[in-house]
């Protein structure tokens, strides 16, 4: 999941929308597994960061265990 998140935003594969394409990827493939990004506005600051480069794939994995939780239900 953070090679995804990682790549998708630091490679620009489209335009415009590289994050939000990223975040939704990420968020989709994590739901299909019972579990879900924790909303937050610390999200959006994240995945800036990323594209700015202050973050490599090993930093979003430690990213990602602090903010994945499990769908209840």
């Amino acid at each position: 999941m953070a090679a995804l998140i990682h790549g998708i935003t630091t490679t620009h594969p489209l335009v415009d929308g590289n994050k939000r394409v990223a975040l939704v990827a990420a968020d989709t493939c994590l739901r299909l597994n019972g579990m879900r990004i924790r909303p937050s506005r610390d999200v959006e600051a994240f995945f800036w960061a990323i594209a700015r480069g202050e973050h490599d794939v090993v930093s979003v994995a430690q990213w990602l265990q602090t903010v994945v939780e499990t769908l209840s239900g």
